[in-house]
């Protein structure tokens, strides 16, 4: 019914066209969808994305059709590149800005061979030292959304690292406590549903935790990177989410969260829309 992350060709590691996906989230049923390319100021010339939004913006805009699209970006946000960002922000109209996490200690740990390298010079330790960098992100940082908070444990795994929530539940609360201090939102990245961990990032149960904190917003995104990803695990996830008693679900339109009432089974399901 809803998925918030999409990546279309306009971002580097993904394919396929605007069009494509709109097409494959309408057979797959979802009624809203948002675009969220990546706009990478770590490794990236700071300026190099700013011309992908502005088209991925006139894209989402002139869109007129049977579901509702939202204009997002995915910041990989670093505290020198504010006064830019600041500035990119009031030139490009989004309606929401999910923030990540991508690159710790110079390596990408969302790739399967600098997770390695990572794990190699850290070992255990690296999973601190992650969560760490997430909660000066979650400090400091200009976003909306939390993207995909536990990313780490996608390819941890595969170097004998397996990630244990519970190890770390103080650092995860920390950064819980800071997202539910700054009103912001959590998202459920369900592309872990299909990777290494078979678990979305962060997990229902990390999910638990938000809301029992005090936690009032939670997005879903398959983070699809090829139109058939699309929806991928969110309709799943939002089942689960009801059956836990979770029943709101949150867009966000020009910045600001919409609540969205979510009851019944999938394919019946009843959504009013809460301000």
């Amino acid at each position: 019914m809803i998925d918030l992350h999409i990546h279309t060709e306009l971002s580097p590691d993904a394919t396929g066209t605007f069009g494509q996906y709109v097409d494959s989230a309408i057979e797959h049923g979802l009624k809203i969808v948002g675009f969220t390319e990546h706009w990478d100021f770590d490794r990236f010339d700071p300026t190099c994305n700013f011309d992908i939004h502005r088209r991925s913006q006139d894209t989402c805009r002139k869109y007129c059709g049977p579901i509702e699209v939202l204009y997002g970006a995915e910041i990989g946000y670093h505290r020198i590149y504010e006064d830019y960002v600041t500035k990119c922000l009031d030139e490009v109209k989004l309606d929401f800005i999910l923030g990540s996490v991508h690159e710790v200690e110079g390596l990408m740990i969302a790739e399967v061979s600098e997770t390695g390298k990572f794990f190699e010079r850290f070992g255990k330790r690296g999973f601190q030292i992650y969560f760490e960098a997430i909660a000066n992100f979650a400090q400091d940082g200009i976003f909306d959304v939390l993207g995909h908070l536990d990313v780490i444990k996608r390819f941890s795994v595969l170097f004998d690292f397996p990630f244990r929530e519970e190890q770390y539940k103080t650092q995860i609360i920390e950064i819980l406590d800071i997202l539910v201090a700054r009103n912001k939102a959590l998202e459920i990245n369900t592309s872990g549903l299909r990777q290494p961990p078979g678990i979305s990032y962060p997990s229902l149960k990390v999910v638990r935790w938000f809301f029992e904190r005090g936690g009032k917003h939670v997005t879903i995104g398959s983070d699809s990177h090829e139109p058939a990803m699309v929806g991928r695990g969110c309709d799943e996830t939002i089942q689960d989410l009801i059956n836990m008693g979770i029943i709101d679900i949150t867009i966000f339109k020009e910045r600001y969260p919409v609540t969205l009432n979510v009851i019944g089974e999938p394919g019946r399901w009843v959504v009013r829309k809460l301000r």
